[in-house]
């Protein structure tokens, strides 16, 4: 008999709420230059909206996909060895910025598939090479995959290529140290979440819900594959949100990172809720 799995009420409807708020920030900032250029306000909202459909479509779908199922060589290498490829290619066919690949009219940003298929090989990575975590035999390819991807990334977006720095040093760095060390990196960055709450609480506040059901997810989940997987997606997130925010502070320099599930683009909107729908699987198999 099929277990009937509980939604994670909390951060499913969080994530609704701000990408839904996204929309309305979309519209308020963009309506007259939209009118302006293609003579009608509705053109970027629009266009934000169909993407927005499809990125649920696939979120709710990984929701409802178990998150073993990625669990195996052929996705993990596959996904890594795609990003390369993809990578490699836009390289040479966005000669001025590195960024685009484009089909006809429609165009995403290959940096923007390398977060999750990131996530997801270190997942797979870590968990098969628990017993040996330290060794060579384990640390060379996977600085051998990581930095290949983070090397091409940072050519040209550097602010992304961070992100992905961070979530593989703290998917490493966990996998290694014991569980009450993991609660004060823990405890240490949500202090830091906390330090930005009075400047925009609005943002913060739904950012802190992911970050908080994502380490209760990590911590409760009990294969170590579910573990990172939630571990990584919940870093990435969470991660670039904080970078955002903080150059908009003006306490960094700006890097152009998007501010996930609010700001404009759809290449980020699909990858991040695509992301998201699997940490919610996570989430459920906790209870």
């Amino acid at each position: 008999m099929a277990v009937q799995l509980k939604t994670d009420r909390i951060l499913f409807y969080t994530v609704l709420f701000v990408v839904m708020f996204g929309i309305v920030i979309l519209y308020s900032a963009s309506s007259v230059m939209a009118r302006a250029k293609h003579l009608s306000e509705w053109h970027f909202v629009a266009r934000q909206f169909g993407w927005m459909i499809i990125s649920v479509a696939a979120m709710i779908m990984l929701k409802n996909t178990h998150y073993r199922r990625l669990q195996s060589a052929g996705v993990a290498f596959t996904a890594i060895g795609i990003m390369i490829v993809l990578l490699v290619a836009v390289y040479f066919l966005d000669a001025a910025h590195h960024r685009w690949l484009r089909v006809g009219p429609f165009g995403f940003q290959p940096s923007e598939l390398a977060k999750p298929a990131l996530v997801i090989f270190l997942a797979f990575f870590v968990t098969w090479r628990a017993p040996a975590i330290n060794t060579r035999y384990t640390l060379l390819p996977a600085a051998l995959a990581v930095g290949c991807i983070i090397l091409i990334v940072a050519v040209a977006d550097l602010g992304t290529a961070v992100v992905l720095g961070v979530t593989a040093t703290v998917v490493f760095f966990v996998a290694g140290l014991k569980t009450r060390h993991c609660l004060i990196v823990a405890g240490l960055a949500f202090l830091g979440v906390l330090v930005l709450i009075g400047s925009q609480p609005y943002r913060i506040a739904a950012f802190m819900v992911i970050f908080w059901r994502g380490l209760r997810a990590a911590a409760l989940v009990s294969d170590d594959f579910g573990k990172y997987l939630a571990l990584g997606i919940t870093t990435i997130v969470v991660v670039q949100g904080l970078i955002n925010m903080t150059s908009v502070l003006g306490l960094m320099p700006t890097k152009g990172i998007p501010l996930p599930m609010l700001s404009a683009g759809g290449s980020s909107l699909l990858c991040t809720l695509s992301s998201l729908g699997v940490l919610m699987n996570v989430s459920e198999h906790v209870g």
